[in-house]
């Protein structure tokens, strides 16, 4: 999707994946190293960054979407085309990407895990909740703006696979506001 089609959704006001903390993220904080340097890829609002920074990680966020920035509920939002810019911005402890890894383009997937590996540190934790599983029956036709999350295969994740799996689970993104719930991937990896 284009910037255009972003600043849609978030002017909506009405997304997919709400404006909570994600659970998978409350549930796995725990292997996060304390205090550590914290990276957020297309953090939208800064839903995952706030509380990240509440609990006094050093967190800074990426997004794409001036609207999102515009309505962001935290300043550590930077501006950045993850897609197309190179992602020079430093090296992360741990690196979270609740929703971005999915629109990454297929074809360019090795690219994703390049760049990827270029800002975590060694032993750092990556942690990923995005995608409706493929074969998910998909039942939010009536939401706002068409929105259809993309679909992944367990296949998808294979590219993560130089990294140790700590968890690679088909989980379930939380019903809220117009949305129903849906399965989606969650993985944790170690570097």
């Amino acid at each position: 999707m284009d910037n255009k089609k972003w600043d849609e959704v978030y002017t909506s006001k009405n997304i997919a994946w709400g404006k909570s903390t994600s659970t998978f993220l409350k549930e796995v904080i725990h292997m996060f190293p304390e205090k550590g340097k914290v990276l957020d890829l297309g953090c939208g609002e800064g839903r995952n960054l706030q509380y990240l920074i509440n609990k006094g990680y050093n967190a800074v966020g990426y997004e794409f979407s001036n609207v999102a920035i515009s309505q962001a509920v935290t300043k550590n939002i930077k501006h950045k085309d993850l897609i197309q810019e190179e992602w020079n911005i430093g090296k992360f402890d741990v690196v979270i990407d609740f929703g971005f890894y999915h629109f990454y383009p297929t074809d360019k997937q090795n690219e994703y895990f390049k760049k990827l590996d270029s800002v975590l540190n060694t032993g750092g934790i990556y942690i990923n909740e995005s995608a409706r599983l493929v074969g998910d029956p998909w039942t939010g036709e009536d939401n706002p703006l068409g929105y259809k999350p993309p679909q992944l295969q367990r296949s998808d994740f294979d590219i993560f696979d130089n990294y140790n799996r700590v968890v690679l689970n088909k989980g379930e993104l939380p019903a809220h506001g117009d949305w129903k719930t849906y399965l989606c991937w969650q993985a944790v990896y170690k570097k």
